[in-house]
């Protein structure tokens, strides 16, 4: 079954999030305070570890090469997600 499930970041460099197989990332943004992303995920397939990868404005990016989730406003702060791939 394919549903829309949301799973809580941390502003880190990386987040490892436990996730079905060839989820669709959809978007990142607060939610209660908190730092959410939200994910189609197909409920029957394998779940796997995601790597969320995060970098500042102005901050050193070496992971620019990945596939961009979401640019998030916090504060005077700007931070920008890519998708780090499954493992």
């Amino acid at each position: 079954m394919i549903t829309v499930h949301k799973y809580p970041l941390k502003l880190a460099p990386e987040n490892v999030i436990l996730i079905s197989r060839w989820a669709d990332l959809l978007c990142i943004q607060h939610q209660h305070g908190e730092l959410m992303l939200w994910a189609r995920v197909d409920t029957t397939a394998i779940l796997v570890k995601r790597h969320i990868l995060l970098s500042g404005t102005g901050h050193e990016a070496p992971h620019f090469k990945q596939h961009y989730i979401a640019t998030v406003q916090d504060g005077s702060f700007v931070w920008h997600f890519f998708d780090g791939g499954e493992q």
